[in-house]
C-alpha cells in the first residue's frame, strides 16, 4: 500500500486557490452576498404576503413626501408618508415609488391588510425602495460565486488526491484529438495517453488542454496516476507548475 504524502494545510489552500475560479469565486461569492444583503433589506418580499386583491382600501392623506438615496431605471425613488382612518382608529404608514405628482396635502388610496388594518400601503406602491424581483436580481452574484468555488474544490480535490496518493510513471502519447472547443483563440484537445500501472497492465487515460507543445514532445511522458482507479491518470506537463512540484519533490 503506497504511503500517503503529507501536506500541511498552507500547501492544500495554494492547490486550492491556484486556479483563477478560486480566487474569482471567493471575490464574487463575498462581494454578492453583501451586495444581496443590502438589497435585499431594502426590497418589499413583505407585500406578496400581506395583502390581497380583496383587501379593503381606504382614503388617507399624504403627509410627506422625501427622496431616498436610491434610483429605477434612472429614475429617483420617493418615500411617503400618510396617514388615514379605519373606523374609529388612526394610523399612519410609509410606501415607496418613482411616482412623483403626489404632494403633501393630496387625497392618496390607502390599501390596508383585513385582519390587520396598520399593515398597509399607498395602492399601488411598495413597502421598500426596491420590488422583490430586484432583490432577487442580484443573488446572481452569490450564486456564480459559488459554482465558481463548486469547480474550484472539485478541481483541489481531484489534484489532492493525486498528490497524496498518485504513483508516478511515465507514459507514452497515443494521439490527439482536436475538439469543438477553444481557449484563447487556441483549439483544446482531448490528449489520449498509455501508460503500464505497477500491476503490469496498460491503461489509456485522456486529458484536455489547449497547450499541448509539450504533451507528446519526449518519447516517455511522465504522468500520475491513481493507484485504486488507474484510469484516472493526468500527464505532469498538463499540470499546474505547483502541483508537478509537489509531485516531483523528494
Amino acid at each position: 500500500m503506497l504511503e500517503p504524502r503529507q501536506l500541511p494545510w498552507q500547501r492544500k489552500c495554494g492547490i486550492f486557490f491556484g486556479h483563477p475560479f478560486a480566487w474569482i469565486g471567493v471575490l464574487f461569492f463575498v462581494a454578492g452576498c453583501v451586495f444581496t444583503l443590502f438589497f435585499a433589506r431594502a426590497s418589499d418580499f413583505q407585500s406578496p404576503f400581506l395583502f390581497r386583491s380583496g383587501d379593503p382600501l381606504v382614503a388617507g392623506v399624504l403627509v410627506d413626501k422625501q427622496p431616498v438615496n436610491a434610483a429605477v431605471n434612472k429614475q429617483r425613488i420617493y418615500q411617503y408618508n400618510y396617514r388615514y382612518r379605519v373606523g374609529a382608529a388612526r394610523y399612519q404608514g410609509q410606501a415607496f415609488s418613482t411616482y412623483t405628482s403626489s404632494n403633501p396635502g393630496d387625497a392618496v388610496l390607502v390599501q390596508y391588510a383585513a385582519n390587520n388594518p396598520a399593515r398597509s400601503r399607498i395602492d399601488g406602491m411598495r413597502l421598500a425602495p426596491f420590488s422583490a424581483i430586484t432583490g432577487l436580481m442580484t443573488a446572481i452574484f452569490p450564486a456564480i460565486g459559488f459554482l465558481m468555488l463548486y469547480f474550484a474544490a472539485r478541481r483541489c480535490r481531484r489534484y489532492l488526491h493525486l498528490v497524496r496518493y498518485g504513483v508516478l510513471t511515465t507514459g507514452k502519447v497515443a494521439r490527439k484529438v482536436a475538439t469543438s472547443t477553444r481557449i484563447n483563440r487556441q483549439t483544446v484537445y482531448q490528449v489520449y495517453f498509455q501508460f503500464q500501472s505497477a500491476d503490469g497492465v496498460v491503461h489509456e487515460a485522456c486529458v484536455s488542454s489547449h497547450q499541448t507543445a509539450q504533451l507528446g514532445d519526449e518519447a516517455r511522458e511522465p504522468l500520475v496516476y491513481d493507484a485504486s482507479e488507474p484510469r484516472k491518470a493526468v500527464l505532469l506537463d498538463a499540470m499546474p507548475p505547483a502541483i508537478r512540484r509537489l509531485l516531483t519533490a523528494p
